[in-house]
């Protein structure tokens, strides 16, 4: 057979122009996505590490206090957080910027100053919370919408002289009778405060310890385009070629 008739000058440079584009777009979404998954592989090891430490136990889930007021509580919360809130959202993709990472670090401390009050007014709001547990929770805010949830949170002080802080009681975290007043209110509302903001703090220096300027840059970068870089037309992702999902009633049955 004859050879093949070679392309017309413009069609050759046609084919030399969009091979060149879909190079350019194919590089643009590979270079967004590796800097994406940098940060988050980054950001993850932050967010565990931090769920190891027994000291920020409380902050690794949404604080219910009891089965009578934590659901109040936590309604009351502007905008619940926690540290397996935050690992969600590192999985999920939803940290595109270290600005919006420490956003919810910086959220975490509000949640504690909306759940425990400020420590006057827990310490003030305690005496009218005496009683059994539960008419501790049924007491209604009276001077600021933060002092019912300090009184449930610490009407078990008043009651029965435990704490979830060691540091605060003895045997058995038992406070003695005398320890049952508004200064050990006080003290316990000041250092599970001050807890949070350390937890917050170490998660700040943790992310300009471990991530890279060049890569803050160049997430914000992305942010600023409105995005990352869509895939090129005809690139396989590795979603595609995951089989499908089985219906819901073949997963119950498995």
């Amino acid at each position: 057979p004859p050879p093949p008739l070679p392309l017309a000058p413009d069609a050759a440079a046609d084919q030399a122009v969009k091979a060149a584009a879909a190079a350019a777009a194919r590089a643009a979404y590979e270079d967004d996505q590796a800097a994406l998954r940098s940060l988050r592989i980054v950001l993850r090891s932050i967010v565990t590490r931090a769920l190891s430490q027994k000291r920020y136990r409380l902050f690794a889930e949404p604080s219910l206090l009891d089965d009578e007021g934590g659901y109040e509580a936590l309604q009351a919360m502007s905008c619940p957080m926690d540290l397996l809130t935050m690992l969600y959202k590192v999985d999920h993709q939803q940290y595109p910027t270290v600005a919006a990472f420490l956003a919810d670090a910086h959220l975490i401390v509000r949640c504690a100053e909306e759940l425990y009050g400020e420590p006057e007014v827990a310490a003030a709001t305690l005496p009218a919370a005496a009683g059994p547990p539960s008419s501790a929770v049924a007491q209604p805010a009276a001077t600021a919408p933060s002092s019912a949830a300090a009184a449930m949170a610490f009407g078990s002080i008043a009651v029965n002289g435990t704490t979830g802080d060691p540091g605060l009681g003895g045997a058995n975290n038992q406070l003695p009778m005398l320890a049952r007043s508004l200064p050990a209110v006080r003290v316990a509302v000041c250092k599970e405060i001050s807890r949070a903001m350390e937890l917050r703090d170490a998660l700040e220096t943790q992310v300009y310890q471990l991530i890279a300027p060049g890569l803050v840059q160049a997430c914000e970068a992305i942010t600023a385009k409105g995005g990352p870089a869509p895939p090129p037309p005809g690139m396989q992702l590795p979603q595609q070629l995951m089989p499908p999902p089985p219906p819901p009633a073949a997963r119950g049955q498995g």
